[in-house]
């Protein structure tokens, strides 16, 4: 059941609070659940069971969603809201001061030493879209990391140094324990939605 079938079985727009959730189920509870039909003639209890267990997974997806909020959660394949746990933030922070460190190393040792524009133009885009990656795990920033180490591998081994090799080696680490770290965000949104 997807969260518009339950807001159209619960007779309620997207999106509702949970107390208007809570007052449309009552509002059919009254109405269909098996007991109110038990002293009926002819009722079809087997029926009415099936239609009171769909009001009910109705009622639990839609205030599963307004509990979790838009923000901050995912929904699986079964329509129902799964809270991605809150991301520790220190990884990304140890991850991130090597990669500023291994920034200035790169810009006063590395492959163009004290160049502005190759810490404007390869080391600094690497290290954004690194961090980006590992906060969000979206797959274009992985790409993207990808490019840019290849491309700097390349611009190393062009200027090959002991300087340059040295500050590569450091730029490498932190990036690639930022790719890491996003590609675990990535892989768990997958398993949620799974």
């Amino acid at each position: 059941m997807t969260p518009g079938e339950a807001s159209d079985l619960l007779g309620l727009p997207v999106g509702s609070s949970v107390e208007e959730i809570d007052r449309a189920y009552r509002r059919l509870a009254r109405v269909h659940h098996p007991d109110v039909l038990a002293g009926e003639p002819n009722a079809d209890l087997a029926g009415a069971a099936e239609r009171f267990a769909r009001i009910v997974a109705a009622r639990e997806l839609l205030s599963g969603l307004a509990r979790s909020g838009p923000a901050g959660a995912s929904v699986n394949s079964a329509g129902y809201a799964v809270p991605l746990p809150p991301l520790n933030p220190i990884p990304v922070y140890l991850w991130t001061t090597m990669l500023v460190v291994a920034a200035l190393v790169s810009f006063l040792g590395g492959a163009l030493a004290l160049q502005w524009f190759d810490l404007v133009l390869r080391v600094l885009p690497l290290g954004a879209a690194a961090v980006l990656y590992a906060v969000s795990g979206q797959r274009v920033l992985f790409v993207v990391v990808m490019v840019l180490l290849a491309i700097s591998a390349a611009v190393t081994l062009a200027y090959a140094s002991f300087g340059a090799l040295l500050a590569f080696g450091f730029l490498v680490v932190p990036a690639v324990g930022l790719a890491v770290r996003g590609l675990a965000v990535e892989r768990y949104r997958e398993a949620v939605r799974a």
